[in-house]
């Protein structure tokens, strides 16, 4: 059992985060993974809080809809300490639980997301924001290219 952070932009997460959702094993020990997009290193080793946060328990004799419930309540607290921790309300921070099957992850990501955890943010809206400027970037840097070439 253990906690990682990742220093991924937006897109990065995305990416992740579908990745992990098809490679998820329920065998596996509980290993969580705080996403964080826009925080510098100094800033997360002021977070001293994350790391005496007790891991999510191994879940026994409880019901699917239980798991969610507990799972994307522990997950909204974790953010939450985060974001007070640093402050910053712009940072938005995501909660991976791998032991979980597929489903549920799915089903506690958008209980988190439909809950206001990244659209207060306009977390996709940004994505196609930086999206488009990517695009204008490489479309401008490929016309220099040829007008050189």
């Amino acid at each position: 059992m253990k906690r990682t952070l990742f220093y991924l932009d937006r897109d990065s997460y995305v990416c992740y985060l579908l990745e992990k959702i098809k490679e998820i094993d329920e065998k596996r020990s509980i290993e969580h993974h705080l996403l964080v997009e826009g925080a510098n290193r100094k800033s997360i080793e002021t977070v001293s809080q994350i790391k005496k946060m007790d891991f999510l328990p191994i879940f026994k004799d409880k019901t699917q809809q239980e798991i969610v419930n507990e799972a994307t309540q522990y997950c909204q607290s974790l953010l939450n300490v985060f974001n007070s921790a640093i402050g910053k309300k712009t940072i938005t921070n995501y909660l991976v639980l791998h032991d979980l099957s597929p489903e549920l992850t799915k089903e506690i990501v958008e209980g988190l997301v439909f809950k206001g955890t990244v659209n207060k943010h306009g977390f996709f809206k940004k994505i196609e924001k930086k999206n488009n400027y990517i695009k204008s970037t490489m479309k401008h840097w490929s016309n220099m290219a040829q007008m050189k070439g």
